[in-house]
């Protein structure tokens, strides 16, 4: 009769979500302990209200984990604070906003904004852009943004990467098909004409969901520091506007969207690969 030998114990494979929270805590103590990110808000503090925040740095700060006292995310209000004459943060992060681009193209803080960026990328600062911010740097960089034609991308949406994105460091550890939290009427429906210039991810309204622009720089169109009670609090302000535009049909179908929103903690993970990938290896 054959003996079976000792049984051998494997550790069981980390749970997906307690990976997150590993990258998560690497990025919380990295940027504690030795760095610092310039956040550049877009968004007015009345349309921050809105929303139930003072600005759109505190969703950063928390998807960060980061404490509202913390010095290690300075933010600065480019359209009433103009922008520093040196970046003493080693990374920076452009935040969304109401407006579109191209309504704001000839506006001094923007044409000033876009010489700025250009200058942070010759440098090799690491950027990265979050909607409205995605599509400023593709703007800036000679892309175009419009109203998407498609339609509306609103909600807690699925978002598709390309081969280039499963490869990226930004992407680190996501699926190649994760669920994110959409809000955007315009989208990038040319990418700029550049060396080193790659599309990340998609999905099935946007064709641009991502972008990399050489080895530091990286923008996305979904928003990774939206929880599913915040995005709650944009449809609801947003809602009789909504309603007029047809995206609901009546207040059932708003209830059904606001039941179907989900948290979103793969797409959360890129702000953590931000920092631990790009922001700390500089």
């Amino acid at each position: 009769m054959n003996e079976e030998g000792p049984k051998q114990e494997h550790p069981a494979a980390p749970e997906k979500g307690a990976s997150i929270e590993v990258r998560r805590q690497e990025a919380i103590q990295g940027i504690r302990d030795q760095y610092g990110i310039l956040f550049i808000t877009l968004v007015p503090p009345e349309v921050a209200q809105q929303f139930g925040v003072k600005n759109d740095q505190e969703w950063f700060q928390k998807a960060l984990g980061l404490s509202g006292d913390s010095k290690n995310l300075k933010t600065i209000d480019v359209v009433n604070q103009g922008l520093p004459d040196t970046v003493e943060e080693t990374g920076i992060i452009i935040g969304g906003s109401p407006w579109s681009v191209y309504e704001k193209e000839n506006e001094p803080w923007m044409i000033r904004l876009k010489e700025f960026l250009r200058e942070m990328h010759a440098r090799g600062k690491p950027m990265l852009g979050v909607c409205f911010g995605h599509q400023l740097l593709a703007s800036t960089f000679g892309g175009r943004v419009e109203k998407n034609p498609k339609g509306r991308d609103f909600g807690s949406l699925n978002v598709d990467l390309t081969d280039e994105g499963v490869r990226d460091p930004l992407f680190e550890g996501v699926p190649k098909r994760f669920v994110a939290s959409e809000s955007h009427r315009d989208a990038v429906t040319k990418i700029p004409e550049l060396k080193e210039v790659a599309v990340l991810a998609r999905n099935d309204l946007d064709a641009h969901q991502s972008i990399s622009y050489g080895k530091s720089t990286r923008s996305v169109q979904f928003h990774p520091e939206v929880t599913p009670y915040t995005m709650g609090k944009i449809a609801t302000a947003r809602r009789d506007t909504l309603m007029e535009q047809g995206f609901f049909k009546d207040d059932a179908d708003f209830q059904r969207f606001l039941g179907s929103l989900k948290d979103t903690p793969e797409s959360r993970s890129v702000l953590h690969n931000f920092v631990v990938k790009f922001v700390l290896q500089k």
